[in-house]
């Protein structure tokens, strides 16, 4: 029953957000796109000298996905009502993601800090999703709940008091 409620929990948190453009559009935007851009810079700064510089991408990745990671965790931390076995496995995950950025260190330059870096940023980001996955600021809302209700009904009440 414990393991239900863990799996339906990150299986709804996958879920709920594909049907919501803003979240998708904020996910690829803020975390994707702005959270990296130190990577993004080192990556296209590489490009343009043409010189590819293997410790330089693992120290832009081993400072991006810790960062995303323990602030995604301490949200995650923040939901109420959150079931204890996940909140168990966020801090479980704060530590298996500071371990990796602490081995990506040392093991740079070798190719596998650069893996290890992926694969940090891959759970990441997935913890941000899990972290974010309801929140109503990145939720869309159907145009007739913004307006109070069906923009085409015909008006509550009557003007037969008035003279027109």
């Amino acid at each position: 029953m414990h393991w239900r409620v863990l799996f339906g929990f990150f299986y709804t948190r996958v879920k709920a957000p594909l049907s919501h453009p803003t979240f998708f559009l904020y996910f690829v935007g803020a975390v994707i796109f702005a959270g990296a851009l130190g990577l993004w810079v080192t990556l296209i700064g590489q490009g343009l000298r043409g010189a590819r510089d293997l410790a330089q991408t693992i120290n832009a990745l081993y400072t991006y996905f810790p960062a995303v990671a323990f602030v995604s965790a301490l949200e995650l931390n923040l939901i109420h009502n959150l079931p204890r076995s996940v909140r168990v496995l966020s801090f479980v995950a704060c530590g298996v993601i500071g371990a990796l950025a602490v081995l990506c260190g040392f093991l740079s330059p070798h190719t596998s800090a650069l893996w290890l870096g992926i694969a940090g940023s891959v759970a990441a980001v997935a913890l941000w999703w899990f972290a974010n996955a309801d929140n109503e600021n990145l939720r869309d809302t159907a145009p007739e709940n913004a307006l109070g209700g069906d923009p085409y009904a015909k008006p509550a009440g009557s003007n037969s008091e008035f003279k027109l």
